[in-house]
């Protein structure tokens, strides 16, 4: 019986172009810019953050589908955001939990 293996992207190399990156007032005055950064990174590497198994491979295959990509973390004061890429990897937004892209 053959085994299903899945192939990950390199850790040192981005699987996801993300375009032009911006954050909202509300998430540049509540999470640090080393917090934003280091988030950005994570998503552009494949790695979603702080999301379920459905959404985890939803964003695996929009990497291949090219549908929109959206990863969540939280920063060492608690504060959650969400990185969104859009589905043409134009640009990616990073917003607070709530607030509306």
């Amino acid at each position: 019986m053959k085994r299903k293996i899945r192939i990950l992207p390199f850790l040192d190399s981005p699987s996801l172009r993300v375009g032009r990156a911006f954050a909202s007032r509300q998430a540049l005055s509540r999470v640090s810019h080393a917090s934003l950064m280091l988030a950005l990174k994570r998503h552009e590497r494949g790695d979603w953050g702080e999301v379920g198994p459905l959404a985890w491979k939803a964003n695996d295959e929009a990497l291949w589908k090219g549908s929109e990509v959206v990863s969540s973390y939280q920063d060492e004061k608690r504060n959650r955001f969400r990185v969104i890429t859009e589905a043409d990897r134009s640009k990616t937004r990073i917003l607070l939990d709530g607030e509306e892209h």
